[in-house]
């Protein structure tokens, strides 16, 4: 009986079939299974961050009271000036009468109503003639070196104030600094500045010359500190 020749390179299919249907079963059998990928899940919130309140902004420091004088007040008008020395002005002169702090129209110029505001009305007296426009006024404040500085600069730069060296000088030694100077308001008047040791008086009137305004502002200044 004779048997088919097989050739070099030749392979029965029947062999082949079932070696590739072999191989095929192995490889399914050996291959691991792909592992099923899970949804994606997000991640997890990040943590929020405390928040650290606003800081609370200081509050401004209040402004602080002007250094009045620890004592400050002003003799009586009765005792403010010489009532002789008033009489000797005029023989008719009356007074004094006190004067309040509601208008100040003794205050002449914005550095010295500035000043004004600032400081501390303490008394204003007013010496006249009956029924007639004589008249004089002396008006006390306290002030402090902070508010008096800029008014007495100003004072010491105008050229209508004199910057006089007659003021009234304590018994420390202490001398007053003093300005005068003529005002016409329709009519003639003196007007003096006078400042020691936080007190300011201002003396004006029709029945004062300049150099009279300033002897009174330095008589009212002296019965001031003195009684301090």
């Amino acid at each position: 009986m004779s048997h088919p020749r097989l050739y070099a390179g030749h392979v029965n299919r029947r062999s082949l079939t079932a070696t590739v249907a072999l191989a095929a079963l192995t490889l399914t059998g050996c291959a691991a299974a792909a592992p099923e990928e899970d949804p994606a899940t997000p991640p997890p919130p990040a943590a929020e961050q405390p928040q650290e309140p606003a800081p609370t902004p200081a509050p401004e420091p209040a402004p602080s009271a002007p250094a009045w004088p620890e004592s400050a007040a002003a003799p009586e008008c009765e005792d403010l000036l010489d009532p002789a020395w008033a009489t000797n002005l005029h023989a008719e002169i009356d007074g004094p009468d006190t004067e309040g702090e509601v208008e100040p129209y003794w205050i002449i110029g914005p550095a010295a109503q500035e000043a004004y505001d600032a400081s501390l009305f303490l008394t204003g007296c007013r010496w006249g003639i009956y029924q007639s426009d004589g008249t004089f006024s002396v008006h006390v404040m306290a002030t402090a070196p902070e508010v008096q500085a800029p008014l007495t600069d100003a004072l010491a730069a105008s050229d209508a104030y004199l910057d006089r060296d007659d003021g009234y000088v304590s018994s420390d030694g202490t001398k007053a600094m003093v300005y005068s100077r003529d005002v016409t308001y329709g009519i003639g008047m003196g007007y003096a500045h006078a400042f020691h040791s936080g007190h300011w008086v201002v003396a004006s009137g029709t029945l004062l010359s300049p150099d009279r305004a300033a002897e009174v502002a330095n008589m009212a200044m002296a019965a001031t500190v003195e009684t301090d």
